[in-house]
């Protein structure tokens, strides 16, 4: 919000994108986001806004996607690969300037994704230990997930295996 006032006040024209992807983002989350399971497509289209209002800011943190394979079928619980996503924002945006790629290689019902820190500060271990992220995970996907991050290595991938529409 401080970024689309600060952008209405400089210049007006330069707000209205921004504005529309919020709508988009918000849309998302008032009437999607209810759903046990959604589409993996529309989890995708929600994080592409989402991360393109993240990189507009003024920010510390920038995001880039990468997708692989097919995901037509399969469906992800809502807000997860946000979840991810926020928290690399919200912990690392004190800590420097930070460049993440987030890719997503689907395959049968499997989806893998590796976020890879390309700006050398290695502080992915983050991800492993953060107990909202794991209970999140144990609760909807109980069995069906990994993660690893070997050591001094600057990514982290997450193993999951998502469920197929019928």
């Amino acid at each position: 919000i401080n970024h689309l006032r600060k952008l209405a006040a400089d210049k007006p024209v330069n707000a209205t994108a921004p504005i529309l992807q919020l709508a988009k983002v918000m849309e998302y989350v008032i009437y999607e986001a209810k759903e046990k399971l959604i589409d993996v497509k529309k989890e995708i289209q929600f994080l592409n806004n989402y991360i393109q209002l993240l990189n507009q800011q003024d920010s510390t943190v920038q995001f880039e996607t990468e997708l692989d394979g097919d995901y037509d079928l399969l469906k992800i619980s809502p807000l997860l690969l946000a979840g991810f996503i926020d928290k690399l924002d919200t912990k690392n945006n004190l800590t420097g300037k930070r460049s993440y790629r987030l890719q997503l290689k689907f395959s049968g019902n499997q989806m893998v994704m590796v976020i890879n820190e390309s700006s050398g500060n290695h502080n992915m271990l983050l991800l492993l230990k953060d107990d909202d992220l794991n209970n999140r995970l144990t609760k909807l996907y109980p069995g069906k997930f990994s993660f690893s991050n070997p050591t001094g290595n600057p990514s982290f991938t997450l193993s999951l295996i998502l469920h197929e529409e019928r």
